[in-house]
């Protein structure tokens, strides 16, 4: 144990020999390691942002000019962002319908509808809805 002579508190260090054999190694050990962060450039309080930027729906270019990262490196988190969703929805399984409490089955009806406009000499225009 070493004292820190501006404050005279004592400051925890391990001093390793001088001499560096073959099985002397360093080893480090990143406490990102196995994390979201790992491998990343950025610093976490900006990639927290990011993410925290991307749940609030704000443009990639927004975000990219609130956190100066660049859009590249923004695009990079958000795709990240998306595996680590697809990877969770693949763990846990959702069954759509199944039998209530009741034990009557759950019908699950899903509707297509096309809202717009049809021109001539045109493929069909407007917008394609999706309900269940």
């Amino acid at each position: 144990m070493s004292y820190n002579a501006a404050n005279n508190m004592p400051t925890l260090a391990y001093i390793a020999e001088r001499t560096m054999t073959a099985d002397c190694t360093i080893n480090r050990i990143s406490y990102l390691d196995g994390s979201f962060f790992q491998g990343r450039k950025s610093i976490i309080h900006q990639t927290l942002l990011v993410v925290y930027l991307f749940l609030l729906q704000v443009p990639n270019g927004t975000i990219s000019t609130m956190t100066g990262l660049s859009l590249p490196t923004v695009r990079n988190i958000i795709k990240d962002i998306y595996q680590v969703m697809e990877a969770d929805l693949r763990i846990e399984d959702v069954q759509i319908g199944g039998v209530n409490s009741d034990g009557q089955p759950i019908v699950v009806e899903i509707d297509e509808s096309k809202f717009g406009k049809r021109k001539a000499y045109a493929r069909a225009q407007g917008v394609l809805v999706d309900g269940t």
